[in-house]
């Protein structure tokens, strides 16, 4: 098969070896990717597995776009690729589908930095504190450390808007003056598309059953 033509026996050995949980160490420029890529391959030209049921998900836009380009040259071109993507990027399918059970509309916005960095002026001004008092790097990193160290209290305030009161550090005020005009505005930063989607699957079962039941093979790259 073309497919195996330019791969080791132990690129080989993962790209066949289909079912079960497979892992692959080794180091950068080892071909790691190649065998992600030639496994894709196979499984829908030689397995006959839809694109549609293969999940292959990998850290940036640039490495998601690489494989995709990749893989298109090995398989049908009339396949669509867009289950391959990054964590963020699937996080996105998701919510779009399901984050209505949240009571958030499937048109929420999604922020960038920039976005961000322009509600934090929104409550830099509201709060009467400027840069020299902290910058806005300081505080984006608090928001996605409180985010993330108490999911179950944030995602409670998303559901209920039961917002706790301030503490005296400014961080903690701009914190949640910063997630009150995001829940405002059913806008999520890139750290809810992970927690919000964390939460639809942990919370609801028919909803991680569909997802589940649609990826047959998920390759994280």
């Amino acid at each position: 098969m073309d497919i195996l033509n330019d791969l080791n026996e132990q690129q080989k050995k993962a790209v066949i070896t289909t079912e079960g949980y497979v892992r692959v160490i080794a180091g950068a420029g080892s071909g790691k990717t190649r065998a992600l890529v030639s496994r894709y391959a196979y499984l829908v030209n030689e397995l006959g597995i839809s694109p549609s049921n293969i999940l292959s998900v990998t850290f940036t836009n640039k490495a998601a776009k690489e494989m995709k380009n990749r893989v298109q040259l090995l398989v049908n071109k009339d396949h669509s690729l867009h289950y391959i993507t990054t964590f963020h990027g699937f996080c996105v399918k998701v919510l779009r589908e399901d984050i209505n059970k949240m009571q958030y509309p499937k048109s929420f916005v999604i922020l960038d930095t920039e976005d961000q960095k322009t509600i934090l002026r929104e409550v830099y001004s509201e709060l009467q504190i400027t840069s020299r008092d902290i910058k806005f790097k300081q505080c984006l990193d608090y928001i996605s450390h409180m985010k993330y160290k108490d999911e179950k209290a944030y995602i409670d305030y998303v559901l209920n808007s039961k917002l706790r009161k301030p503490t005296d550090d400014i961080k903690d005020k701009v914190f949640l003056k910063y997630i009150e005009k995001q829940q405002r505005n059913f806008a999520l930063d890139f750290n809810d598309l992970i927690l919000f989607t964390l939460h639809l699957f942990i919370s609801y079962e028919d909803i991680l059953s569909k997802w589940q039941n649609r990826m047959h093979y998920v390759q994280v790259d």
